[in-house]
């Protein structure tokens, strides 16, 4: 069938946190965040989660809602009464927001008081939005944190004389931005004038603790805690197709609906990459007049586009975790109980949502990072063949670099992420030239990467072709 030609930008390329018009599903953590903050004193909260998870998004829709309850959907949830009932007390609240990571990386001489000064400023340009007459002068004159906390208190005073609750939010928090004293001050806020805050930061704050007694402080004991996991699946699939479904016809949906169930597997339900797969499917279903769509050509964008993403969920690991994970990937699943000791480590990346248990046994939460790990994570603990840097790259039998074209970098580059695996030739001429016909291009530049990296070209050692499908990297 064919799809009608639009002009309209591709709903999903926004490489952004969510709008509240474009935020979808979390219905469970949004309740949990009414429940806790629509209280007559609400409760403080930490949010954990990887980096493009959606904790970002999720602040600002949870604070929006309190604003405009009415714009709670079925985007979000089936039960939006429900959810407007929570906040139907209609008792007045100040939000606050802040990207606490602008104040990292100082002197923690200078990061103390220019954290109160952010802070400040936020609250006074919030005050202003709603129209809440609190002047705050000489903001940029105060250096000592003591006199900022002082100018603070004097304003949560005024708002509380007016019963209006202040919530801050606390975004992008880690651990060498945020001390142990600027949590003492905000729980004394929060005892004294009923604030709450809200922390989102990439690891729990209690992983941060060095100190095992420092469970007891008061600060990290008035928090209720949240791990961001990826979305369901019902959920993940709104997300993959309810942006374009103005644009696409309910048969176009229904002739695709075994490839798009699969995609959301794929990504685990992962946002970030469910909307990669969003804007491959935009750009094969309106850009290209595709009717019908392969799995593999939207995963392999996916795979691509979203290793940045693989990197970072890697990154956050500690040695145990990626040794864990690394173990699991070599055996496909994992059906053995867990010995003790490794016990904690499976309730960690359960609860992280990086682990999940079938009934075949753990398995990582998307077969993409699976790849992920398989192909890079693993190869890289073995010294490669063939290393690139820059526009050259260096070969065993060579003294000296190899000088590549843009071209011959770039598809040595894609070989070199998927090495071990065929690439076929529709997705080198797609994701290198971005051609969909076949074309002479591709078997030209195979040609002359052999006669730069091979011993010998006539009998390729590395690049090799798999016959009626591709090529594949051996190294």
């Amino acid at each position: 069938m064919t799809v009608p030609t639009v002009s309209v930008r591709n709903p999903y390329a926004e490489n952004r946190p969510a709008t509240p018009e474009t935020f979808y599903g979390r219905a469970a953590d949004v309740r949990w965040m009414l429940e806790h903050l629509a209280k007559p004193y609400p409760d403080s909260l930490a949010i954990a989660g990887p980096r493009r998870i959606g904790k970002t998004s999720l602040l600002h829709y949870v604070s929006h809602i309190f604003r405009h309850p009415e714009t709670i959907d079925e985007k979000v949830t089936p039960y939006a009464d429900a959810y407007r009932a929570l906040l139907a007390p209609g008792r007045r609240h100040l939000h606050v927001y802040i990207d606490v990571s602008r104040i990292l990386h100082v002197d923690e001489s200078v990061m103390m008081p220019r954290f109160w000064r952010v802070l400040l400023r936020a609250f006074h340009r919030a005050c202003h939005e709603r129209q809440q007459t609190i002047a705050i002068p000489h903001i940029e004159e105060a250096s000592d944190p003591d006199t900022l906390i002082e100018m603070l208190e004097d304003r949560l005073h005024a708002l509380a004389s007016d019963d209006v609750r202040v919530i801050f939010y606390l975004d992008e928090v880690e651990k060498e931005g945020f001390s142990f004293e600027v949590g003492q001050v905000l729980r004394s806020l929060a005892m004294q004038w009923g604030i709450a805050v809200v922390i989102a930061s990439q690891r729990s704050l209690l992983e941060w603790l060095d100190d095992p007694q420092d469970h007891n402080s008061p600060f990290y004991n008035m928090l209720a805690y949240r791990y961001l996991r990826p979305m369901p699946a019902d959920e993940a699939y709104k997300l993959l197709t309810d942006p374009a479904r103005r644009r696409l016809s309910a048969h176009w949906l229904e002739d695709q609906e075994d490839v798009l169930a699969n995609i959301v597997d794929a990504t685990g339900g992962h946002p970030a990459l469910v909307k990669l797969a969003g804007e491959r499917l935009w750009e094969l279903s309106q850009v290209q007049q595709r009717s019908t769509i392969t799995l593999e050509e939207v995963l392999n964008h996916v795979r691509l586009q979203g290793e940045p993403i693989f990197k970072s969920i890697w990154n956050a690991l500690n040695a145990q975790e990626r040794h864990l994970v690394q173990t699991l990937v070599r055996h496909a699943t994992d059906s053995q109980m867990p010995e003790p000791e490794t016990e904690r480590l499976y309730d960690t990346l359960h609860r992280d949502g990086i682990l999940i248990e079938t009934e075949e046994g753990w398995q990582l939460f998307s077969p993409l990072f699976a790849d992920y790990v398989r192909t890079v994570i693993l190869p890289s603990e073995r010294p490669a063949a063939l290393t690139i840097e820059g526009m050259q790259v260096y070969v065993p039998h060579k003294e000296e670099p190899v000088l590549l074209t843009k071209t011959e970098h770039r598809l040595l580059a894609y070989l070199l992420a998927h090495r071990g695996q065929t690439c076929t030739r529709t997705d080198l001429l797609a994701h290198i030239w971005n051609k969909r016909e076949e074309n002479k291009v591709l078997d030209v530049t195979i040609q002359r990467l052999r006669r730069k990296i091979e011993p010998n070209p006539s009998e390729p050692r590395y690049l090799l072709t798999v016959r009626g499908q591709g090529y594949r990297l051996d190294i």
